[in-house]
C-alpha cells in the first residue's frame, strides 16, 4: 500500500526494526523505574503480598532534581562587535522562552534524563515560528551506532506517535496530495476503524506519563475524529541530483502510507537533526544510558517486599489467633471481645489452661528497620542526595564545618551533570538560532519588550533583519550554579590576599564588588553602591583630614602659649 518505492519501504523498515531491538532491552527496566515513581508496587504469592510502597524512588528523583541548575542565562556575542545585535538577539530569545513556557518543559527534561538516563527535546517550524517539545523516550529509535555525545552522527533517527487527527491531515498542505488520497481509503476500512481505536488508547497513556512527569499543558483528546498514529522517520538517502548522502524526512501513517518525503532543509530550513539530547551518565559505547532512577530501582523493590513483610505480621498478630488443644465434641468458639469479658476456656483433665491453648507467635521483624535505613542509605551516598541535601538533619553530631563540607562535595558530585546539561542548552539555542535565520523573512517585525534597571517597561518593533547577523553570534551558557560557586570561591581566595595586604584600596573594591555580585542586584545598582560607599570614605577620610589638623593645630597654639610663658619667665 506504501507510495514510495520497495527499496525505500524496506530501508526504512530494517532501520526501524535495527533501533527498536537496539532499544527495547530498555523498556521493561524503564516502566520499573517510572510505576516506581508513581507509587505502584506489584504483589506476588511469595515476596510480597501487601500492596504497599514506600516512596524512596520519588524522593531520589525529587532530590536529585533540586541540585540540578535551572536553566542558564544566554549571552549572545556577535562575531564583528555589534553590541545592538546582541541585544536584540537576546530579546528574541527570551521572547521565544516566555511563549514557550520552556521554564516548566526543563522540568520534565531534567526528570526524563533522572528516571530514564536520556531525554530528547524535539525543534520544529510551526506556523511561521519556532516551536519545541520534551518527547516521551519511549517515542524516540534511533541507530544503534551513534556517538552517545553527539545526535547528528546517528544515521538515522525516528520519532514515533505523532497523533493527529484526519481532518488535521486533510487540511495540512505540508502532505502530499497522493498520500492524503491512500489515506482516506485507508480509513474507511476495518482495519483503519481499529486503528484508530488503538491509537486513542496509546495516546490517552502517553498522556498519564506526561502528566505524571509534571506536564499540564499536554494536547487534548479531539472528540470521536479519527485519530492517527504518525511516524517522521530522519534518514540518510542517496541524490542523484546532488550526487551525495542527503538526510531526508518521511512522514508515514500507519507505517504504510507515506504523506510526504522531502529534504529535511526544505523542510525546516536546516540540514540538522531537530532533535537535541542529553544524559547525565555518557557512555563511550551504549547511546541508553543508566540514570538515578537505575540506581534507586531494584533497592525500592526491595524496600517495599521488607515493608509488606512488616505489614502483614503486623496485620496477622493483631488478629490475635491461638493454637488449641483438639478434644472430642469441643469445637472453640469464636468470642466478639468486650470489656472485662469472661471467656470460656476447654476443660481438659489435668492440664492448665496454658497447655490447652496458646497463642499463635508472630515475629515482629525489627530488624527490617535497621536494613531498610542501611539500603536507603546507600542510595543516597550514592546520588550525593544524603539528608542534608534532603534538608534533614544527620543523627550523628557534626560540627557545622563539616555539614558545610558535606554540602560542598555533594554540589561537586553533581558538576558533571551540569556540564551535559549546559551542552544541551548550548545545542538548543544554536539550532534554534539556525531555524530562525533560516526561515524567518528579513520584514518579519515582532514587538519585544526589555525591562531596564529601575524596572521600567520598554517595548520595540524589532525586524528580523536587526537581529540577523552574516558573522553568526558566539553563544555562552552560564550556569547560575557554577558562577555562585564560582564566586564564593574568588571572594575566598580574596581574603585570604586581602590579609597580607590589609590597606590596599584597590583590593577592598575588587573584593566589595565580587560579594556585590552574588546578589541579584543589577550592574548599575552596584556601581551606585559602590560610588556611594566610596564618597562616604571620602568624607570620613576628609573629615579625619579636618580634625587632625585641628588637633595639629590645638597643639602649635598649646606649644607657643607655653614658649610665652617661658620667655616671660
Amino acid at each position: 500500500m506504501s507510495n514510495i518505492s520497495t527499496q525505500e519501504y524496506n530501508k526504512l523498515r530494517d532501520e526501524k526494526t535495527s533501533s527498536y531491538e537496539f532499544r527495547e532491552r530498555r523498556q521493561a527496566t524503564w516502566q520499573d523505574i517510572y510505576d516506581l515513581y508513581r507509587g505502584k508496587s506489584k504483589t506476588n504469592r511469595l515476596t510480597q503480598r501487601q500492596a504497599v510502597h514506600i516512596p524512596l524512588m520519588k524522593e531520589t528523583i525529587k532530590t536529585a532534581l533540586s541540585k540540578i541548575d535551572d536553566a542558564p542565562s544566554v549571552v549572545f556575542r556577535e562575531k564583528t562587535g555589534d553590541q545592538q545585535k546582541d541585544l536584540y538577539i537576546t530579546e528574541e530569545w527570551n521572547s521565544d522562552y516566555n511563549r514557550l513556557n520552556l521554564e516548566i518543559k526543563d522540568i520534565q527534561d531534567k526528570k526524563n534524563v533522572l528516571l530514564f538516563g536520556r531525554s530528547f527535546t524535539k525543534l520544529n517550524w510551526y506556523n511561521n515560528d519556532f516551536d519545541c517539545d520534551i518527547l516521551d523516550v519511549y517515542d524516540i529509535h534511533l541507530d544503534p551506532k551513534t556517538d552517545p555525545s553527539d545526535i547528528e552522527t546517528a544515521r538515522w533517527v525516528r520519532h514515533d506517535n505523532i497523533f493527529r487527527t484526519y481532518k488535521e491531515i486533510m487540511a495540512s498542505p505540508r502532505y502530499s496530495k497522493e498520500g492524503k488520497r491512500r489515506l482516506s481509503l485507508f480509513i474507511g476500512t476495518q482495519e483503519g476503524k481499529k486503528m484508530s481505536s488503538y491509537n486513542r488508547e496509546v495516546l490517552e497513556e502517553r498522556q498519564r506519563r506526561m502528566q505524571d512527569m509534571g506536564v499540564k499543558n499536554y494536547d487534548k483528546l479531539e472528540g470521536a475524529d479519527t485519530l492517527l498514529n504518525l511516524s517522521e522517520h530522519f534518514t540518510y538517502t542517496w541524490s542523484n541530483k546532488a550526487q551525495k548522502w542527503v538526510k531526508y524526512l518521511y512522514t508515514m501513517a500507519t507505517d504504510e502510507i507515506c504523506l510526504l518525503k522531502a529534504p529535511l532543509k526544505r523542510v525546516i530550513g536546516i540540514d540538522s537533526y531537530p532533535f537535541v539530547s542529553w544524559a547525565d551518565d555518557i557512555d563511550t559505547m551504549d547511546f541508553w544510558t543508566d540514570g538515578a532512577g537505575d540506581v534507586a530501582q531494584i533497592i525500592n523493590k526491595i524496600i517495599n517486599i521488607y515493608f509488606s513483610q512488616m505489614v502483614e505480621n503486623r496485620t496477622i498478630k493483631n488478629m490475635g489467633m491461638f493454637w488449641y488443644m483438639p478434644k472430642e465434641g469441643y469445637i472453640p468458639p469464636t468470642i466478639e471481645p468486650a470489656q472485662y469479658a469472661m471467656l470460656p476456656a476447654p476443660s481438659v483433665q489435668g492440664q492448665s489452661i496454658d497447655q490447652v491453648i496458646k497463642q499463635v507467635q508472630v515475629p515482629d521483624l525489627d530488624s527490617n528497620r535497621d536494613e531498610i535505613a542501611f539500603l536507603m542509605d546507600l542510595v543516597s551516598r550514592a546520588l550525593a542526595t544524603t539528608a542534608i541535601e534532603r534538608g534533614e538533619g544527620e543523627k550523628k553530631q557534626i560540627t557545622l564545618g563539616e555539614v558545610q563540607i558535606l554540602a560542598q562535595k555533594s554540589s561537586q558530585r553533581f558538576v558533571s551533570i551540569a556540564k551535559f546539561y549546559r551542552k544541551k542548552w548550548k545545542q538548543l539555542i544554536e539550532k534554534w538560532y539556525e531555524m530562525k535565520n533560516a526561515n524567518t523573512p528579513n520584514n518579519s517585525k515582532k514587538n519585544l519588550f526589555k525591562l531596564d534597571s529601575e524596572g521600567k517597561l520598554w517595548n520595540k518593533d524589532v525586524y528580523a533583519k536587526d537581529w540577523k547577523s552574516k558573522a553568526g553570534y558566539d553563544i555562552e551558557i552560564a550556569s547560575s550554579a557554577q558562577q555562585e560557586e564560582e564566586k564564593m570561591s574568588a571572594i575566598q581566595r580574596l581574603m585570604l590576599v586581602k590579609n597580607q595586604f590589609p590597606n590596599n584600596q584597590v583590593l577592598q573594591e575588587a573584593m566589595q564588588r565580587s560579594m556585590l555580585e552574588i546578589t541579584s542586584l543589577s550592574t548599575e545598582t552596584i556601581s551606585r553602591i559602590l560610588e556611594a560607599e566610596k564618597n562616604m570614605q571620602e568624607q570620613q577620610a576628609q573629615m579625619m583630614q579636618q580634625q587632625n589638623q585641628e588637633e595639629g593645630q590645638l597643639q602649635n597654639n598649646i606649644l607657643q602659649g607655653m614658649n610665652e610663658l617661658k620667655s616671660l619667665a
